[in-house]
C-alpha cells in the first residue's frame, strides 16, 4: 500500500499557474476515424533520439480526456512535426499555463512514480511480447492496455484531475551492447543478475557449510565428544537453509524475452502519476485504480511496474532525467543494484504501448476531436477563380478558389446547419454577377434568406435584368408552366422534341402521383397523360408558328427598305449582308405545321433561294449589261416577294394568345387539362393542329379511347352542359361516385 503525502484535510491549495520559461504544452485532437495503431507511435519515437527531455501525457478531468506533449520549445516542435506525418488528420492546440489542468486549485494531491520490478533487460507487455505483432483488429477488440488507463480516469468529480506523464530521454544507441549475441550468450549474462547470482552464491555457500557441518560431525563422533555438536547443528542448519533458498529464488529469465527488448532503441523514462482530488480518500482511491490499470502491462515471466513514493512538491514540468553513475554503469556489477533504485529503461515499443493515439474503432468518449476531415487542395486546382476561403491543414494555410470550369459542372455543398453554405453560395454568385456581365444566375431558395441576400448584391448595371419571384408575395403572383416550350433548351438537350415532351409528361405525372397517392388510379393517369401530351405537342406547334411569324414581321420591314435601295441601284455590302442574315435565319426555322403558313413557308423558301443567289451576284458590283439585267430581274423578284409576303398572313387558331415585352405566345399549361377534356371545340382545334404536325397517334387516342369511354361510362348531370361550362364546373357520375371537375376556358 502506498501512502504518499497529502495536503491538510479540507484545505484548498491555490493555483500557482507558473509560467515555465521556454516550455510548451500542445494538446492533440485525435480524429474519430483514426486508423493508425501503435506501430505509428513507434516510428515517431524512433526519430526522436536527439531530442531534449520531453513528456508524453494523458490527462483526464471530469469532462474530458486528452493527449498532450510537454517540454521545451524545440523538443515539442520536433515531436509535433513527427506526429503530423504519422497521424495526418490530427490537429494541435496550444495549452496556455492558465489552461494547464495541473495548475488548477486542488484539495488533495497524490504523486507516485513507477519503476521496473526486474532488470532493464526484461520487457513489459508490448505488441512484440505476444506471438508476433498486434493488428488494428486487436486494438479495436480491446487488446490495447492503454484503454485501461483511460477507463481508470472515469467518474472524476468537478475539480479532480489525473495526469499520467511519461518523460523521456533517449538512451545511447549502444545501450544494450552487453546483451548482444546469441541466446546462449544472453543466457550466460543473465546468470549475473541479482536473482541468479544470489542463488548461485547461496548454493555454493550452503554446500560448503553443509560440507563443514558433516566434517565436524565426523570429528565429534571419532572424538566421542559433544563439544562440537552445536557447530554441527549450526553449520548443517545454515547450509541447508542456503540450499533451500537457492531453489526458492526465481529462475533465470527467458533469453528470448531479453533479446526482444535489447534489439530495439530505448529511452530512460520517468513515469509518474499525478492525482488531484477533492479529498484525501478520493485521491488514495484514484491512485489505487491507476496502479491496477498499470498491472495490464506486467508480464509474469518478464517485467512489470512497482510504485515508488515521491515528494508531493514534484511538478509535471520538472522532467530531470539523469544517467546513473557509479555501480550501475559497470557492465556486470551494475546488475547487483536493485531495479527500483534507478529510472526505468524502456524500448520504443514499450513506450509506444504506454502512450499512443487510440484507434478510431475503440470509440472512446469524452475526447476532443477535429471538426471534419481536412484535405489540402492541389495548387493548380485552386490557383484561379473566386476566393471562398482558406484550407487549414495542421500548420499549413492555403487559399481556395472556385474556378470557372468547376462552376460549369455540378458542385455540391455539404455541411451542418449554420456552417456557412448559404454565405458561400452568396459570395460565389455575387462575384460571378460582378465579373461576368453576360452570366445568367438562377437561385431556387425555399427559405428565401439566400435569395433576399442576393437581391441586395445585384450590381447596379444588372438591376434591370434581375427578376425576383416569391410564392409568398400575393401582390405580385406569377404562374409556373411546366409545359412551356418557348426556350430552345429542349431542342439542344434532347435529340428529339417528342421524346422530351414524353419525358416531361412522365415527370409531371410521377410528381402528382407522389402528392396524391390515395386519389390515383390507372384511368385518371390515362386521361391526364394524353391530355398533357396533346397540350405539350400543341405548345411545340405554337412555338414554331410564333417563331416563323416573328421572322416574317422582321423580313417584311427589310423588304420595304430594300425596295428603295434596289430602285436607286444603291445597294451596299451592309444591305446585302442583312438580306443574307434573314436568309440564314429563315433556313434555321422549323417548318410551321399549320396548313396555310406551311404553304407560304414553301413558297418563301423557293423565293429566298433565288433572292439569295441574286444578292450574292449583286455583291460583285459588276458594271456590265448582263449585271444590270440581273439587277432588274432582282427588283422584279423582290416586288413579287414583297407583295406575296404582305398578302394577308394570319395567325393560326392556337397562336392567338400573345403577351408582349417581348412578344411571346401564351402556351397551354396544366390549367388547360380540364378544358380539353370538357370543351369539344377547344379540343378539336388543338387536336387538328397537333395532327397536322405529325402526331397522329394523339388523334387516334381521342377518337378510339376518350370518346368511347365517355359515351359508355359518363353522362352529364343536368340538361344544359353549356351552363356548367360557363360557371366553371360540371359533375360526372362514375360507378355511383360523384366527382367535381373544375374547368377554365382560356380562349
Amino acid at each position: 500500500m502506498i501512502h504518499p503525502q497529502s495536503t491538510r484535510p479540507g484545505a484548498s491549495r491555490p493555483s500557482t499557474q507558473t509560467q515555465v520559461p521556454n516550455q510548451r504544452i500542445v494538446k492533440i485532437l485525435v480524429p474519430r476515424s483514426n486508423v493508425r495503431d501503435v506501430l505509428s507511435a513507434e516510428l515517431v519515437l524512433s526519430t526522436l533520439k536527439d531530442a531534449a527531455p520531453f513528456g508524453l501525457e494523458i490527462v483526464g478531468t471530469a469532462s474530458s480526456r486528452a493527449f498532450q506533449i510537454r517540454g521545451d520549445t524545440d523538443a515539442v516542435k520536433r515531436v509535433v512535426a513527427q506526429i503530423r506525418f504519422a497521424y495526418p488528420q490530427c490537429e494541435f492546440e496550444e495549452v496556455m499555463p492558465q489552461q494547464d489542468a495541473m495548475q488548477q486549485p486542488y484539495i488533495a494531491r497524490r504523486v507516485i512514480e513507477l519503476r521496473l520490478r526486474e532488470g532493464a533487460y526484461l520487457p513489459i507487455r508490448t505488441n512484440v511480447t505476444r506471438q508476433g505483432r498486434v493488428t488494428n483488429d486487436d486494438q479495436a477488440q480491446g487488446a490495447d492496455p492503454m484503454i485501461g488507463l483511460l477507463a481508470a480516469m472515469d467518474d472524476l468529480e468537478p475539480g479532480e484531475t489525473v495526469l499520467v506523464q511519461c518523460a523521456l530521454r533517449a538512451m545511447p544507441s549502444d545501450w544494450s551492447k552487453y546483451w548482444r549475441g546469441s541466446q546462449a550468450d544472453i543466457e550466460a549474462r543473465t546468470k549475473f543478475s541479482p536473482q541468479t547470482l544470489g542463488g548461485t552464491l547461496a548454493l555454493v555457500f550452503g554446500m560448503m557449510l553443509c560440507f563443514f557441518g558433516i566434517g565436524f560431525a565426523a570429528l565429534s563422533w571419532f572424538a566421542r565428544s559433544v563439544a562440537l555438536l552445536p557447530w554441527v547443528i549450526g553449520l548443517l542448519g545454515v547450509g541447508s537453509a542456503l540450499v533451500y533458498l537457492r531453489f526458492r529464488l526465481p529462475s533465470p529469465p527467458d533469453p528470448a524475452l531479453v533479446k526482444q527488448k535489447t534489439v530495439e532503441s530505448a529511452f530512460r523514462v520517468r513515469l509518474r502519476v499525478f492525482v488531484d482530488a477533492n479529498s484525501g480518500e478520493r485521491a488514495d482511491e484514484r491512485i489505487q485504480q491507476m496502479l491496477s490499470a498499470f498491472q495490464a502491462y506486467n508480464l509474469a515471466g518478464g517485467n512489470g511496474f512497482v510504485p515508488k513514493d515521491v515528494s508531493l512538491d514534484a511538478l509535471p514540468h520538472e522532467m530531470r532525467i539523469e544517467e546513473n553513475k557509479g555501480l550501475s554503469s559497470l557492465p556486470v556489477l551494475g546488475l547487483l543494484r536493485s531495479p527500483q533504485a534507478e529510472l526505468p529503461v524502456l524500448s520504443t515499443s514499450e513506450v509506444a504501448m504506454l502512450w499512443h493515439l487510440p484507434h478510431g474503432m475503440a470509440s472512446l468518449q469524452g475526447m476532443d476531436t477535429p471538426n471534419a476531415k481536412a484535405i489540402l487542395p492541389i495548387d493548380a486546382d485552386v490557383a484561379e477563380g473566386i476566393l471562398i476561403g482558406h484550407s487549414l491543414y495542421q500548420n499549413q494555410r492555403k487559399a481556395v478558389r472556385l474556378s470557372k470550369a468547376m462552376l460549369r459542372g455540378n458542385v455540391g455543398l455539404i455541411a451542418q446547419t449554420q456552417a456557412g453554405k448559404s454565405n458561400l453560395m452568396a459570395l460565389a454568385i455575387a462575384q460571378i454577377m460582378q465579373d461576368e456581365p453576360e452570366a445568367s444566375v438562377i437561385v431556387l431558395d425555399p427559405h428565401r434568406r439566400l435569395a433576399q441576400a442576393l437581391a441586395g448584391l445585384v450590381p447596379k448595371t444588372r438591376i434591370e435584368q434581375a427578376v425576383f419571384l416569391s410564392l409568398a408575395d400575393r401582390e405580385y403572383p406569377f404562374g409556373l408552366n411546366l409545359l412551356d416550350r418557348l426556350p430552345k433548351t429542349s431542342d439542344r438537350a434532347m435529340p428529339s422534341a417528342e421524346r422530351y415532351t414524353d419525358k416531361l409528361v412522365s415527370d409531371v405525372i410521377g410528381s402528382l402521383n407522389e402528392i396524391w397517392p390515395d386519389n390515383w388510379g390507372p384511368r385518371m393517369e390515362s386521361f391526364l397523360r394524353w391530355s398533357l401530351l396533346t397540350l405539350g405537342y400543341a405548345n411545340e406547334v405554337m412555338v414554331a408558328d410564333h417563331a416563323f411569324l416573328e421572322w416574317h414581321r422582321s423580313a417584311c420591314a427589310r423588304m420595304g427598305y430594300m425596295r428603295e435601295r434596289l430602285a436607286a441601284n444603291t445597294l451596299t455590302r451592309g444591305d446585302i449582308g442583312g438580306v443574307l442574315a434573314d436568309l440564314q435565319a429563315f433556313a434555321a426555322l422549323k417548318r410551321p405545321p399549320l396548313g396555310s403558313i406551311s404553304r407560304e413557308h414553301e413558297s418563301l423558301s423557293r423565293l429566298y433561294q433565288i433572292l439569295g443567289a441574286g444578292m450574292r451576284d449583286a455583291a460583285n458590283r459588276v458594271k456590265s449589261p448582263e449585271a444590270l439585267s440581273r439587277l432588274k430581274n432582282l427588283r422584279d423578284l423582290h416586288e413579287r416577294l414583297e407583295t406575296f409576303a404582305k398578302s394577308g398572313y394570319k395567325r393560326s387558331g392556337i397562336s392567338q394568345r400573345i403577351y408582349n415585352n417581348p412578344a411571346r405566345p401564351l402556351q397551354y399549361s396544366l390549367l388547360d387539362v380540364t378544358p380539353i377534356l370538357l370543351h369539344g371545340d377547344f379540343r378539336q382545334r388543338i387536336i387538328g393542329a397537333v395532327t397536322g404536325a405529325g402526331h397522329r397517334h394523339v388523334d387516334r387516342w381521342w377518337k378510339d379511347s376518350f370518346n368511347v369511354y365517355r359515351d359508355t361510362n359518363y353522362r352529364l348531370v343536368g340538361d344544359d352542359p353549356a351552363r356548367h361550362l360557363q360557371d366553371g364546373s360540371f359533375q360526372c357520375l362514375d360507378r355511383g361516385q360523384a366527382h367535381l371537375w373544375s374547368a377554365r376556358d382560356h380562349d
